[in-house]
């Protein structure tokens, strides 16, 4: 019996559905669902007894709360299953052992049976590990089970591939290098056997992988099993005002939230665009049938409590650019990092979020380590007074606007060029990095700069990107935010 939204439904008492214990052995045989990382199969009950639902349409608002000390993740789906319906709600860890549904109206029709689970099931890309759903749901599935992983390798130009491996963050690659991810899956046979696969029959792809640590063979996914379908997705940030230091707030390091695009389908491989420099994060979704499963991806968070940054599990590449200098090179790392005000080292060391004297820090930590983190005024003050060992001011660039034409060649590529307002007071506010491409001639803004860049309505807002340096620079009475500035230098080692 369907029902209609203008017809009169019973609502369940919605107590039946508070306190409910997930049981991994149903009260009745069930046939195993012979499907790779299904999940596992049990009942909904209370106090001991299945829950059963009338023989006819229900309707109510109900949240489930699920008592079981061993379940598999923070978040994860369960779908309750009758003869002629099925509902799927998403679960959330509230407290050690403690799980609460969803909160929302849902419509659910009941021919009698038991409210049965048949899937528990973590939602892409929450990373499972077959090991732990099979020891924490105390089962023994006796089927396959499976998880996906990426793996990548490189190629120099002019030079030969690596070998594939597993590490998340491999260290920067130059601007010219070929980069290509691989999916890999991991079987766990009903012997207890683990078989990696890369490919299908006949496909020219590596047979090997470096896999924590260790040499694996890698094998084709056999014809006779069930056909994979990949989706190759960028993890991108969501741009925005992130800020650490919220004033009337307790300081608080800002959650930056991410977004997934998908960039390939249906292949075990996604080649790298050459063209892009600076982070990028990557995941891919595989479906088996109708069941979907992956690494990592834009929820995954460091499993630290209280640290809100994406796991550095994530798999990350980073490219250079193509500059003269290394300082340069590893600020062109930095591009498409979010914009975040009061960042800290754990944000901008691991390419979560930077200001835009954090990013000028960074990149020389990058190669003086542990160098201290300072303001854009800091800079300004240390250099000036020689407090700080590691900058300087720059002949005699100090207190300069683009009026007094400033000849290009008294600069380098990588000097800072840090900003003020002349009418606000000696308070400086903002630093950018010089590229330094135009050597003649004078300063006249076209210059481009390496910025963290908060300003909304400008091209690549609220993140690390590359501008024209009259974007923040102009002359005085200028639309442009800043009319002056000193240009300082990094002291690099021999």
């Amino acid at each position: 019996m369907a029902f209609d939204d203008n017809d009169p439904i019973p609502v369940i008492d919605p107590q039946i559905f508070h306190q409910l214990v997930y049981s991994g052995d149903p009260p009745d045989p069930v046939d195993p669902i012979p499907d790779i990382n299904d999940g596992d199969e049990g009942y909904l009950s209370q106090g001991g007894d299945p829950v059963v639902l009338p023989d006819e349409p229900i309707r109510s608002s109900f949240r489930i709360r699920i008592t079981d000390p061993t379940c598999l993740s923070d978040h994860f789906t369960i779908t309750l299953q009758s003869e002629s319906s099925s509902l799927e709600l998403g679960m959330t860890r509230v407290e050690p052992g403690v799980f609460l549904s969803d909160e929302s109206v849902y419509a659910y029709e009941g021919t009698g049976m038991d409210a049965r689970v048949i899937g528990a099931f973590a939602p892409s890309p929450v990373f499972i590990d077959p090991k732990e759903l099979e020891a924490k749901y105390k089962v023994n599935r006796k089927q396959y089970t499976a998880i996906a992983f990426i793996v990548h390798r490189f190629k120099p130009n002019g030079g030969q591939w690596t070998g594939l491996t597993d590490a998340p963050q491999p260290s920067p690659i130059a601007y010219d290098t070929a980069a290509e991810l691989y999916c890999v899956i991991r079987v766990k046979n009903p012997n207890g056997q683990t078989e990696y696969f890369l490919g299908n029959p006949g496909d020219n792809l590596p047979t090997s992988a470096n896999v924590g640590g260790g040499d694996q063979q890698l094998i084709r996914w056999p014809a006779q099993y069930p056909a994979l379908a990949f989706s190759w997705r960028a993890i991108t940030p969501k741009y925005k005002d992130y800020s650490n230091k919220k004033t009337g707030a307790p300081f608080v390091f800002d959650k930056h939230d991410y977004t997934e695009s998908e960039v390939s389908q249906n292949r075990w491989i996604y080649q790298l665009d050459g063209n892009q420099v600076g982070i990028s994060r990557w995941t891919v979704e595989v479906t088996i049938e109708t069941h979907p499963f992956g690494p990592p991806g834009k929820d995954a968070r460091e499993e630290t409590p209280g640290d809100q940054r994406i796991a550095n599990k994530v798999k990350r590449i980073l490219r250079m650019g193509n500059y003269p200098n290394d300082y340069l090179k590893w600020a062109s790392t930095y591009l498409n990092v979010a914009w975040t005000f009061g960042a800290n080292p754990g944000q901008y060391d691991n390419y979560v979020g930077t200001d835009c004297a954090k990013l000028c820090c960074a990149a020389y930590r990058k190669i003086v380590p542990n160098t201290p983190e300072a303001s854009a005024n800091t800079l300004v003050g240390n250099a000036r007074t020689g407090t700080n060992p590691y900058i300087g001011v720059v002949g005699a660039l100090d207190n300069k606007k683009l009026a007094d034409n400033v000849p290009r060649n008294q600069l380098s590529p990588g000097d800072l060029i840090v900003l003020r307002k002349a009418a606000e007071g000696a308070m400086f506010h903002h630093a950018v990095i010089y590229i330094g491409e135009k050597r003649d001639g004078t300063l006249d803004g076209s210059e481009k700069i390496i910025m963290a860049n908060w300003a909304r309505g400008q091209t690549n807002h609220y993140r690390v990107t590359i501008i024209d340096l009259s974007s923040v620079l102009g002359a005085v009475g200028g639309a442009a935010p800043y009319d002056t500035f000193v240009v300082l230098r990094w002291k690099f080692p021999p």
